[in-house]
């Protein structure tokens, strides 16, 4: 039983290496905004990949 739980718990998702604080740094949002500006295609599932945070942290910051 134990190591069935041990593998349950290998499989969840990693959490993100930068905090939301850090995101919302003059510069950082200058650079989402930019990356939005010169693709408006991208998505925040993207943009979130690309700065490594939440997507729920790109929404706070881009709205």
């Amino acid at each position: 039983m134990k190591t069935m739980e041990m593998a349950a718990t290998r499989k969840r998702k990693q959490h993100c290496q930068r905090s939301a604080g850090s995101l919302r740094t003059f510069e950082s949002v200058r650079r989402m905004h930019g990356m939005i500006d010169e693709n408006s295609g991208k998505t925040m599932r993207n943009i979130a990949k690309n700065f490594q945070v939440s997507e729920g942290a790109i929404r706070n910051v881009i709205h």
